[in-house]
């Protein structure tokens, strides 16, 4: 979008095209967002499931904080950059693509980190799953091994 904007004479239309990606991107990243958390949420009201629900609530937090918090700072700055590219002051554009930029990276950090502890909890989960598969093996294996014997 800025390179459209940048160019002489601007290239609104594919700017505007540009921009219409990127919002469908914005929506679609909000909505896998909320699908994880509802997913999250469902692991940990379902009782049946092994799992550590207090690492699953500090993950639904950070979620939610990620969501909340740093992609607000993250489109406040980029509104700002899109109304410099608006009103065509470059020098404002350059410092607010730099602060853009550190945003995305924080951000992408974050859900990095978040990725990371939803692997860990997962590993965790089928780590308990697979010993209680394994002792439910043993015990069919004594429990036919009685009934032969008798």
């Amino acid at each position: 979008m800025v390179i459209a904007k940048l160019e002489e004479p601007p290239d609104e239309l594919g700017h505007k095209r540009l921009k219409q990606i990127y919002d469908a991107k914005d929506a679609e990243v909000s909505g896998e967002a909320q699908a994880v958390r509802k997913l999250v949420n469902a692991i940990i009201d379902d009782t049946s499931t092994p799992s550590d629900n207090a690492a699953l609530a500090r993950i639904e937090s950070r979620i939610d904080s990620v969501m909340s918090e740093t992609r607000h700072h993250l489109e406040q700055e980029q509104g700002e950059l899109l109304s410099a590219l608006e009103a065509r002051d470059f020098a404002t554009v350059r410092r607010s693509l730099t602060r853009v930029d550190s945003l995305r990276d924080e951000l992408n950090e974050r859900v990095d980190a978040i990725r990371n502890e939803m692997v860990t909890v997962s590993s965790g989960a089928i780590a308990t799953i697979r010993s209680e598969q394994t002792r439910a093996v043993l015990i069919s294996v004594i429990v036919t091994v009685l009934a032969a014997i008798v």
